[in-house]
């Protein structure tokens, strides 16, 4: 049976097309119940996929690099309240740092092993959930700095490797970005 675009039938149509894995056609289902459908077979096969990419990654690896991400994260944080005068250390810019330092820990942890597009929708989503912001442009630009580095260097460093990808990023994030946004602020 081959399907590419139109109307789906019936609830087993769905399954049949959920099963060869049609994810990026678009179909149309005849009712509304056969949406709910359509999106929980969908909804399973995505958990399905993220299940088996976390069950295929090293637990070590990833607590490794979210280890890495927290540790250079905290770095980061000591630096700005030694540099920065207008980061005082009150207690709304101490809690705002130890979420930083948390949601940076969690996303090297669940970044691990992901593509560029992965990385980008965790960190986003981490993001948002943290400061209710997605941030997906910094993200997207981080996640291709990790990913080069990741497909350049790999584990060349040993254990080092995470602490000076995250090191990398980081530097990147705080230059680069940092940079671009106060370029857009002065020329408006």
């Amino acid at each position: 049976m081959k399907y590419e675009k139109g109307v789906v039938g019936t609830v087993s149509e769905i399954k049949q097309l959920a099963s060869i894995g049609k994810e990026n056609t678009y179909f149309y289902a005849a009712n509304s119940s056969q949406i709910g459908e359509y999106a929980l077979i969908y909804g399973q096969k995505a958990l399905g996929n993220v299940a088996k990419h976390y069950s295929n990654q090293s637990i070590r690896v990833m607590g490794t690099n979210a280890l890495a991400s927290g540790m250079i994260t905290a770095g980061a944080e000591y630096y700005d309240y030694q540099t920065n005068p207008n980061k005082r250390p009150t207690p709304e810019n101490i809690s705002k740092s130890y979420r930083d330092i948390l949601f940076s820990t969690v996303g090297g942890g669940l970044g691990t092993g992901t593509s560029v597009l992965g990385g980008t929708i965790i960190s986003s989503g981490l993001d948002y959930v943290n400061e209710k912001e997605f941030k997906v442009d910094k993200n997207y630009q981080n996640s291709i700095v990790g990913g080069a580095w990741d497909g350049q260097l790999g584990n060349k460093f040993g254990a080092l490797s995470p602490i000076l990808r995250e090191s990398i990023t980081k530097a990147y994030e705080k230059i680069i970005i940092t940079e671009d946004k106060s370029t857009e602020s002065a020329g408006k």
